[in-house]
């Protein structure tokens, strides 16, 4: 995947229901390995950004790091608003990454 960005969100595994903390990596913002929790702001720097500042709501596509109780990996969508990391939600084929840099502009 080369860099990227790491989101930590506690949930609950959709596979085995253990209670885990989802690492889930994603390409948008500043691609340097900053750390995010639900509700922080994405980083922008002077180069290695993916993405553009200012969108109003953007789907990323995100791969989560295996379960730490049962190994499974699961993709996420991850909706980013205003610049902020608002929601995610298991990855149900609604939006189709192929062809894009991972993400998609809902509203500009």
């Amino acid at each position: 995947m080369g860099r990227y960005n790491t989101l930590f969100v506690e949930s609950i595994c959709t596979s085995c229901y253990s209670k885990t903390t989802l690492k889930i990596q994603f390409m948008y913002g500043e691609l340097w390995d900053h750390i995010y929790r639900l509700g922080d702001e994405i980083c922008w720097g002077q180069e290695n950004n993916v993405g553009k500042r200012g969108e109003k709501h953007v789907v990323v596509d995100g791969e989560a790091e295996e379960c730490d109780s049962c190994g499974e990996t699961v993709d996420y969508l991850i909706f980013v608003e205003d610049g902020f990391i608002k929601s995610i939600r298991q990855n149900d084929g609604e939006y189709h990454f192929f062809g894009t840099d991972g993400f998609i502009v809902l509203k500009q």
